[in-house]
């Protein structure tokens, strides 16, 4: 449904794009690029067509790596490691989809 002149980027979810569509339509030319960073099956198997597409940039599930995000995510941790020992609401639940 994009135009033909479009690229996409996914560093959510592997299964947001369906893979076999998304590699049919690079080859094709009806996508322009496209930047991975996350699949179906990860690591992404050897035999995937994705690999061979010179339109395709691939990293390795790393999307998400800012400077900072560990320290952050150490001081979320702690922090929700003390709300559950005070019997308090944990932050940034998430939760599933009805």
């Amino acid at each position: 449904m994009l135009r033909r002149s479009a690229g996409v980027a996914n560093i959510a979810r592997g299964e947001i794009i369906e893979e076999a569509t998304r590699a049919d339509a690079l080859a094709a030319g009806h996508l322009r690029c496209a930047y991975l960073d996350v699949f179906n099956t990860e690591p992404l198997p050897q035999e995937s067509p994705l690999w061979d597409l010179p339109n395709v940039l691939i990293s390795p599930h790393s999307g998400d790596r800012v400077v900072g995000w560990l320290e952050t995510a150490v001081e979320v941790f702690l922090g929700n490691f003390d709300h559950f020992e005070k019997g308090e609401e944990l932050m940034n639940i998430r939760m599933p989809a009805v």
